[in-house]
Parts: structure tokens; sequence; C-alpha cells
């Protein structure tokens, strides 16, 4: 009887084991991307560039802030610099505080997109870019 139970026990801590173990995420392998994002050829600033996966592209997604003149660097959403390759939907976010308030860092107050749907909305945006293996610089011009 004793057997049996100590047979049952570690079968049973071998599964719980396995399924810890299942549940971690796994990154896959990153690209470094670096690039610039653009309204009509101008230089889009201060705002949240979302590379959102699609087809048989793996991963989460990545995201980077740009910077005055539009530059930014890409940051896989489960940690690590970089995005896999593959082919993205992208969209861009640029909230302000408001009524002039100042931005709220914890989130607690929501703030007030300042680019058009059609281009901060995943459902509506048309742009798109295909990350090359081994590192890339990419364009996004948002029309």
């Amino acid at each position: 009887m004793r057997l049996i139970c100590f047979s049952l026990l570690t079968i049973s801590m071998s599964i719980a084991l396995v399924g810890c173990r299942g549940n971690a995420r796994a990154i896959p392998e990153l690209t470094p991307v670096t690039g610039v994002a653009k309204i009509k050829g101008k230089p889009l600033s201060d705002a949240e560039i979302v590379f959102l996966p699609v087809e048989s592209t793996v991963g989460a997604g990545a995201s980077g802030k740009t910077d005055a003149n539009g530059n930014f660097t890409l940051t896989y959403a489960h940690g690590g610099t970089g995005a896999p390759a593959g082919k993205y939907k992208v969209i861009a976010k640029k909230e302000k505080a408001p009524k002039g308030a100042p931005a709220s860092p914890d989130l607690s107050v929501p703030g007030i997109e300042t680019l058009p749907t059609s281009i901060s909305a995943p459902e509506l945006s048309k742009t798109y870019v295909t990350v090359a293996k081994g590192g890339a610089k990419v364009e996004v011009d948002f029309k």
C-alpha cells in the first residue's frame, strides 16, 4: 500500500512540475529593430509605436517610444530588445492628459488619444511592416 501511495504521489508531483514549467513564456528569437516613425512624411515625436504580429509571425509583439525626430527602438512585450522576424501591423499612440493636467505615470487618470483612429486603433490601422531576420531598421510612415 505504501508503494502505491508513494507512486501516486510521485506521479502527481511530476505532473504538477511539468504543468508549471509549461506555463513559462518562452521568448522567441529576437531581431534588433530600430526605426523612424512618420505621419505623411513628417517625424512622429513622443509617441508609442506598437508592432502587433500578424499572419504566422510568432510572439506577443513589441513597442518603443519615439524621440523628437521619430526614432525608436523596439522592446519585446515579454522582455528583451527587438522583435521576432515577421510581418506586423503597426499602430501609434500619443496621449495627452485631460484638460492640461500632468500625465499620470501610474495610469490612474486615462489620457486622451491625440492621433486619428486610423493610426491608433489596431482594427483600423492599415500600416504594415516586415522585420527581416538578423536586424532591421524600418521606416513606418502613417498616411
